[in-house]
């Protein structure tokens, strides 16, 4: 189990009569039909179907929403989307307070020893913030908001980098130096409904879903060494195939992501990650 603080993640509480109709034309997700207590993966994307965030949303009450943004400032929020608050009726506030995770095999025990309660899904209010059933590794985990600072031992944060990248859960935008699709992210099924109407980029996001024409994939890499992150990937002819993002050391050796082209992304594909003082090989996993 480790337990690790998130500073870098703003709360929003967007609320009003129009809530779900706006968070349903905004983002990627079906808001519509998403129960009060619910919660879900979505992103942000503009027109041409590009991803600009990602967010975790929580339905908790029929006219409010709490959104974690990840990658994405408050503020840089408010000014996307305040064109199009301004035509609906919905409120934006920012929640005071910070989060931390809980996350591996233990979380629910840590959680029942503060009094927190345990959300079965989505997300559950408590005496001071919220707890939600959030994933950020392969061991499942939650995410608690809190108003008032905690006395949790934390862990460093490499070790929950280490366990995102070995599952091979991005994070944005760390882990995407260029303007990328869902659908190369490996993002499509957890962020992603394809039947409840239109929102920004849909159009281009459903095109690509029914062609399914993608060029490049997301993929975990084993790494001989370390390596800088934003390198170059390279082939066994020495072209160039993507980069190397989020790498780091753990248990089982030096870890990686990349987004590279396809069918260079089957499992075992050797290639050399290279940069100006230094080079290391590279499998996909």
């Amino acid at each position: 189990m480790i337990a690790v603080s998130l500073p870098d993640i703003p709360l929003l509480r967007l609320t009003g009569a129009d809530v779900r109709r706006f968070c349903n034309g905004m983002f990627t997700n079906n808001v519509r039909d998403l129960q009060v207590g619910g919660g879900q993966r979505s992103a942000m994307c503009d027109a041409k179907g590009k991803l600009l965030g990602l967010m975790d949303l929580y339905l908790i009450a029929e006219n409010q929403v709490l959104v974690a943004l990840e990658g994405v400032s408050a503020q840089e929020f408010e000014t996307r989307y305040e064109k199009f608050i301004v035509f609906d009726d919905v409120e934006l506030q920012v929640e005071p307070g910070q989060m931390l995770t809980i996350q591996g095999e233990g979380a629910a025990e840590v959680l029942a020893a503060r009094g927190w309660p345990v959300p079965s899904d989505g997300a559950v209010e408590h005496g001071d913030g919220w707890v939600f059933r959030r994933n950020r590794t392969a061991g499942g985990g939650f995410d608690v908001w809190l108003r008032s600072p905690t006395d949790l031992t934390f862990s460093p944060f490499s070790e929950l980098e280490y366990g995102r990248v070995d599952a091979g859960k991005v994070r944005w935008p760390v882990d995407m130096p260029s303007r990328m699709l869902i659908h190369e992210l490996g993002l499509r099924d957890e962020v992603c409904h394809f039947e409840k109407g239109c929102y920004v980029g849909q159009e281009i996001i459903h095109r690509l879903d029914v062609m399914g024409q993608i060029r490049r994939r997301l993929v975990r890499l084993s790494l001989s060494g370390p390596v800088p992150s934003e390198c170059a990937l390279f082939d066994a002819s020495g072209e160039k195939v993507g980069v190397v993002t989020s790498p780091i050391d753990g248990p089982n050796g030096w870890l990686a992501l990349s987004v590279i082209r396809i069918p260079l992304d089957a499992s075992g594909t050797a290639l050399t990650a290279r940069w100006e003082d230094g080079e290391a090989q590279a499998w996909v996993r």
